[in-house]
């Protein structure tokens, strides 16, 4: 299901169930006027099953997302470059992002049919406020593997103009996981 540019909760919950995969796009909405805050406690995106994946970042900017413990967030790493511009973009919130049983979220990563696995690729998790990013950290994300490559996860601060920290970025860095040798 792919819901875009519509609101798609108004000071309530979303929830999204079954095995398929959610994907949302354009910028999230509270009320007539996009600018507007939502209130503490509302618009919430519940991911009980399944997966999540965001065709905008600014999509969930403003919602609370849950996952339940299964559930996964899927990326589309077919371009590379600004980091805040892929994965999950939420700096409204303090909590944006909550697992069920306080485990690592999963991530996958739909990587395109060309993919360098000899290069070194940066993508964007997600962003968040630097009080969410304390309450985050890197091991709050568990990539999917994948063959012949490790990934590390990091905190990238995003500095305003005055050199302050503004949002944080999770980025993975995908790369070769090691050196194949091959004996006859």
């Amino acid at each position: 299901l792919t819901i875009t540019n519509t609101q798609i909760t108004y000071s309530g919950e979303f929830r999204k169930e079954g095995d398929g995969m959610l994907r949302l796009g354009g910028t999230a909405r509270f009320t007539k006027e996009q600018s507007e805050t939502p209130l503490d406690g509302t618009n919430v995106l519940n991911i009980a099953a399944g997966s999540f994946a965001p065709a905008d970042a600014t999509c969930c900017d403003g919602l609370a997302v849950k996952f339940a413990a299964g559930a996964s967030l899927v990326l589309d790493a077919t371009a590379e470059g600004d980091l805040k511009a892929f994965g999950l973009y939420d700096v409204k919130w303090d909590a944006p992002i909550t697992v069920e049983g306080g485990g690592a979220l999963p991530v996958r990563f739909v990587l395109p049919q060309d993919f360098d696995k000899q290069a070194v690729h940066r993508f964007g998790i997600c962003t968040v406020s630097p009080t969410a990013a304390r309450s985050l950290g890197a091991g709050s994300f568990a990539v999917e593997r994948i063959r012949g490559m490790k990934a590390v996860v990091t905190p990238v601060d995003n500095k305003d103009g005055e050199g302050n920290v503004a949002s944080v970025t999770f980025a993975c860095d995908i790369m070769p996981a090691g050196f194949l040798f091959s004996v006859r």
